[in-house]
């Protein structure tokens, strides 16, 4: 009789510790699946990213018509983009379509650790991208380069990848990591060095891009300078700048010298109080230095210059770092003029501003000249024409 009291005593006091042991486990299952959902919390790997840009509706190179903006929070800013279809790779495509994206504006904005993949459009230029659907989510968004459109041209998006919401070639990547563009460079209308431009894909961040610019100055038989910058910039359709680095070195006949590496780092941020000017004075390194939205160099636009439409009443508003000398002009404007006859029927952008220029172009998007102010002109060539162009 005791026996069998204790007994049912055990059981009565039991219950209600499985029943909370089961609210508990329950309770930690939920917890744990929150945790890997992968919406909520884990990057996806690259093959989900890609069978979402394959499998959407809208493929095409199209024009940034428009950019709004549809929310902000602490996490990030979503936006809706308008663009206006040049060349469709799937049926039904109209003419002029929307996507939405999710961008990081802001210094205060803390995206945390997600799947959410992050793309800054910029208003007027040509794009490889992927929407699930009119209205829906842009799947990838890649600004235009020659390599690109001419792998677009032959092949259409056949041979194309795309790698966490990049499109990449693999053919063009390997003649990306080889490629140079040389010209020559005119001071005065003499032939007074050369500017090399070298450019490649960040293998760890397909977002960034850096350029390598060789700028020789110099006359002939006489002393010369070097100038090389490494330029890390975010592949956002103008190439924002984050870093800098400037090497200078000097040659004569009695010796040369290779002057201390300058690194700047720069933060772009929705400020109304940032004036143009020179950034850095002095030669020492200068980090976090705020520039506004939509800024990029003039190195950089002998890039950028060939991701430009052909189209009329085309242009673009920019800020502009003068690479070498740190100094920021606000307020530039780049126009498609139309074809040059003077210039072989060249395709011709004009910039106008507080920075003047004029960049000429062939039907391939390549760049072929460069007039800087009225002095300073670049001209296309071969390297070995430009490495010789002193001797």
């Amino acid at each position: 009789m005791k026996s069998s009291l204790s007994t049912k005593r055990k059981k009565v006091f039991n219950i209600p510790g499985r029943k909370m042991l089961l609210i508990f486990l329950s309770f930690c299952l939920l917890l744990l699946g929150l945790s890997i959902h992968p919406e909520a919390h884990a990057v996806m790997p690259p093959e989900h990213y890609e069978k979402m840009s394959q499998s959407s509706a809208i493929k095409a190179i199209a024009v940034i018509k428009d950019i709004s903006i549809l929310s902000e929070t602490l996490k990030h800013t979503q936006k809706k983009v308008v663009f206006t279809l040049e060349k469709p790779f799937e049926e039904n495509i109209p003419k002029e379509f929307t996507g939405t994206c999710y961008s990081v504006d802001h210094k205060w904005q803390e995206p945390g650790v997600g799947g959410t993949i992050y793309y800054y459009p910029v208003k007027g230029t040509r794009v490889l991208v992927t929407v699930i659907d009119d209205h829906n989510s842009i799947t990838s968004l890649t600004t235009l380069n020659p390599e690109l459109e001419r792998e677009i041209t032959i092949n259409g998006v056949t041979n194309i990848s795309f790698v966490m919401g990049h499109a990449k070639a693999t053919s063009v990547q390997k003649q990306n990591d080889k490629r140079a563009q040389w010209f020559l460079f005119y001071l005065e209308g003499k032939a007074s060095g050369y500017l090399r431009v070298m450019s490649h894909s960040d293998r760890l961040n397909p977002r960034i891009i850096q350029f390598d610019h060789e700028l020789l100055v110099g006359e002939l038989d006489s002393d010369r300078r070097l100038f090389r910058t490494n330029t890390r910039c975010r592949e956002d359709g103008i190439f924002t700048p984050e870093w800098i680095t400037i090497q200078t070195t000097d040659y004569s006949s009695e010796r040369t010298i290779t002057h201390p590496e300058r690194e700047i780092g720069f933060r772009p941020v929705e400020r109304t109080d940032i004036t143009g000017g020179i950034l850095v004075k002095g030669r020492h390194n200068a980090y976090d230095i705020s520039i506004p939205p939509e800024t990029t160099t003039d190195f950089g636009l002998f890039t950028l210059a060939e991701t430009l439409p052909y189209e009329k009443d085309f242009s673009l508003r920019i800020n502009l770092i003068e690479t070498l000398e740190l100094h920021l002009k606000k307020d530039v404007e780049i126009r498609y003029k139309g074809k040059d006859p003077g210039k072989r029927n060249l395709h011709m952008f004009s910039q106008t501003g507080r920075a003047a220029a004029t960049y000429w172009l062939n039907d391939l998007h390549e760049l072929i000249e460069v007039q800087w102010d009225n002095d300073k002109r670049f001209v296309r060539t071969t390297e070995g024409e430009a490495t010789t162009v002193l001797q």
